[in-house]
């Protein structure tokens, strides 16, 4: 009975060391939910996550910023409505296994309701592992994109700020496209269906919106016929940054302002190039052109006047970027490099 104070102070010493080590040695990943449900019933919803309250009145078209979670064993989301009281009103529940190291974004989205929504597929968590919090190469911004509209068909997007061209094609509903690393700039989306026939025409303002260095994911939300879909939401672009909160609505463009790499205002040649290449504005007032590498490392800088020319014997053959400032707007034309 002598040594039981001793005792205990060994065991009182020893706690917290293996507290530590067991934290220290837990097999974690990360996650971002985004809610993108656009079911009048799902506008406010409750995660449970193992019974346990992991996001409380989560509002439609925001989302968590990147949280650590356990991995390696099997959890148990739930779904409930907002201001829930607990899991048992939970009207949906998912098993996830989450790999240890791995990082996920997770997107709800489809319907809850029976009746209302045409078409209706089912409420779901949809999973993209592999995600990213932060751009690739510097001076890029890394970009997911997810189709989460319901009555929309096959949709492709094509970036025509400055020609860029088809970037996302033949998207179904619920798919995700993997990231494309972009040059931190401003572009113009467009969202077409298979017949060619614009859907929505957006700014994608990644230069302005700040998002240097930053990995985002762009989401089609709401409904194409609202109408058809108890008077829902509108159809449109949004973007869940990896901080978290309200997603940020990409804002209708107005063509009559969009600045195209053209043979109107601006060419580049050759494409492919070698030995020299010339970039040609004939009714533009050019700033300053950038030579860009896929690092995103700026090679050289040119104040132009009406034509400019910029060596390329002494570049390794590659992808670069010329990046073409004028006061209105910023274009990036790729131009491949070879020998």
């Amino acid at each position: 009975m002598k040594n039981k104070p001793f005792a205990i102070s060994i065991i009182a010493f020893f706690i917290p060391i293996m507290l530590f080590f067991s934290s220290t040695n837990a097999q974690t990943a990360r996650v971002q939910i985004i809610h993108n449900s656009a079911d009048a019933a799902a506008q406010t919803i409750d995660i449970y996550v193992d019974g346990q309250m992991y996001e409380d009145n989560f509002q439609f078209r925001t989302a968590t910023e990147y949280r650590t979670v356990p991995a390696g064993r099997e959890m148990n989301v739930q779904i409930a409505p907002g201001n829930s009281s607990g899991p048992s009103e939970a009207i949906a529940s998912f098993p996830f296994t989450l790999e240890m190291d791995q990082t996920y974004v997770v997107v709800a989205s489809g319907i809850i309701s029976d009746q209302g929504y045409t078409p209706a597929p089912a409420f779901t968590l949809q999973v993209f592992t592999g995600a990213r919090e932060t751009a690739r190469l510097s001076n890029f911004t890394d970009v997911l994109v997810y189709h989460g509209v319901t009555d929309a068909p096959l949709i492709d997007i094509v970036e025509v700020g400055f020609g860029a061209g088809t970037v996302v094609e033949d998207a179904a509903y619920s798919q995700f496209a993997g990231y494309f690393e972009l040059p931190t700039i401003d572009y113009v989306l467009e969202v077409r269906d298979q017949g060619n026939t614009t859907l929505a025409s957006v700014n994608a303002p990644l230069a302005t919106l700040g998002l240097e260095n930053q990995a985002i994911v762009v989401i089609t939300s709401g409904f194409l016929m609202p109408e058809n879909n108890s008077n829902g939401a509108s159809f449109g672009l949004f973007v869940a940054l990896p901080t978290g909160g309200e997603l940020v609505a990409l804002p209708a463009s107005d063509p009559t302002s969009i600045l195209k790499i053209t043979e109107d205002n601006i060419t580049v040649f050759p494409n492919p190039a070698t030995g020299v290449l010339t970039i040609n504005f004939s009714d533009l007032k050019v700033n300053e052109i950038n030579l860009i590498d896929i690092t995103g490392k700026n090679i050289l800088t040119i104040i132009p006047k009406l034509e400019a020319s910029i060596d390329l014997k002494d570049l390794p053959p590659g992808t670069y970027f010329v990046k073409i400032t004028t006061d209105q707007s910023t274009m990036v034309q790729k131009v491949n490099v070879i020998k």
